[in-house]
């Protein structure tokens, strides 16, 4: 179930599995298949972001949308809301379009136009933000 339902992330860290799933403990079943070798791709030295293998996870969103097509939409709605609510705006308009919530789109756009607006020297000096 954890592989299967995690596989909708693009990228996962603990508290973000903790939220798709509404669970706790993400982080250390995360560690646990990082250290058994399944598949799983550290993306920081820390430890706490990892992705899976492409193939595996196409192998494991098709499983998810042959067991239960339904529940996909629902797990990246939530991936979009922890990531919005997490400062990661283009990564919840990912999601939220993914999962085809256009109204949940545009907090997440607007969010990204701000943060976008905000780390740009010549934007930022015309004081739009």
């Amino acid at each position: 179930m954890f592989l299967t339902r995690t596989a909708v992330l693009e990228r996962m860290c603990g508290p973000l599995c903790d939220a798709v799933l509404d669970v706790a403990g993400s982080a250390a079943v995360l560690a646990d298949l990082a250290g058994s070798n399944v598949l799983l791709v550290p993306l920081d030295r820390r430890g706490e972001w990892y992705r899976y293998h492409h193939l595996f996870r196409d192998m494991l969103l098709a499983e998810l949308g042959r067991r239960q097509p339904g529940l996909m939409p629902v797990l990246r709605h939530r991936a979009a809301s922890w990531c919005l609510d997490n400062g990661l705006p283009e990564e919840a308009l990912e999601y939220c379009m993914a999962a085809g919530d256009v109204d949940g789109a545009g907090p997440c756009t607007g969010q990204t136009c701000t943060q976008y607006i905000r780390s740009s020297p010549v934007l930022s000096g015309y004081g739009i933000c």
